[in-house]
């Protein structure tokens, strides 16, 4: 299910500067308002040994209640 690789910090190669002034963070309308979000991860599901289920159809989100919190 999970895959993982090992970065080495000491190999890795810096490619560019960010500006400070550039750096942000994104607050969702939903987490202001306690409207319906995105459910969280389980703590099995980050590591990789628990399956992401869901019900109905990805073309479909609205309709997949149990994804959502």
């Amino acid at each position: 299910m999970a895959k993982y690789i090992q970065l080495n910090p000491e190999t890795i190669t810096k490619i560019r500067t960010v500006d400070e002034r550039l750096m942000s963070y994104n607050i969702e309308m939903t987490e202001v308002t306690g409207g319906t979000f995105w459910k969280a991860y389980t703590p099995g599901q980050i590591a990789g040994m628990e399956e992401f289920t869901f019900s109905g159809d990805l073309s479909d989100f609205t309709a997949m209640s149990d994804l959502m919190q």
